[in-house]
């Protein structure tokens, strides 16, 4: 006699939760490539984050495209306060070259031409966990799904 349905679904999820990252680990044997992960990786959701300058800022839209040669660009959506009251809507394109190391994508993004910042050019990091690329930001993750390959 079967299990009752409950019991079986209950069965089925847990072979799958034990299964899937025992099969990712085995395909994980052989390093990254550019190549492998490159694709355009859009924000889950809207963030609010607090800004350089400005306070408090939204992340409306960001999309990472990653290029196979180790070079991609950013482009994101960015409501920032105005003054006296309000906000402005910026748009932001950065172009950036990024590495990989391990199960993790460096994007180095370079200092943005309208700053004087030599020496704060910076690395972010973001883990990649199946087709997410989820930050390891302090103000909290920021999680990017791969929305197509190249």
């Amino acid at each position: 006699m079967l299990p009752p349905i409950a019991t079986r679904v209950r069965l089925v999820a847990l072979v799958a939760l034990v299964a899937l990252p025992l099969a990712s680990g085995l395909a994980c044997g052989e390093p990254l490539a550019p190549a492998d992960i490159a694709g355009r990786y859009a924000l889950v959701d809207s963030v609010t984050v607090t800004g350089p300058a400005d306070g408090v800022e939204t992340i409306l839209s960001d999309t990472l495209v990653l290029e196979p040669d180790g070079s991609g660009v950013r482009r994101a959506r960015i409501r920032r306060p105005a003054s006296p009251s309000g906000y402005v809507v910026d748009t932001l394109v950065r172009e950036f070259g990024y590495r990989i190391k391990g199960r993790a994508v460096g994007i180095a993004f370079g200092c943005p031409p309208t700053m004087f910042c030599a020496a704060i050019a910076y690395e972010s990091w973001y883990d990649l966990v199946l087709d997410r690329l989820i930050s390891r930001d302090s103000q909290g993750p920021l999680v990017y799904r791969r929305v197509s390959g190249r």
